[in-house]
């Protein structure tokens, strides 16, 4: 069996900006929204697109067999 040195393995560590600076994870969040705001607002769209999908599916799966009642 190899012996892997602990030297080559990655270690999480914080890097020492993100420790002075003491920023949440919500402040560098809104950043990138605010510097990518067509990327953010794809993201928002499919999102919503997902749920709404998700809403469908989960109508059609309790009225049967997929298919709409007609009344």
């Amino acid at each position: 069996m190899s012996r892997i040195p602990n030297s080559a393995i990655p270690h999480a560590k914080a890097s020492e900006a993100e420790t002075t600076t003491g920023r949440s994870a919500f402040s560098q969040f809104t950043d990138t929204i605010r510097e990518n705001p067509k990327t953010a607002i794809a993201a928002g769209a499919a999102v919503v697109a997902g749920a709404t999908a998700a809403a469908v599916i989960g109508t059609r799966a309790r009225n049967g067999n997929g298919r709409s009642k007609k009344k």
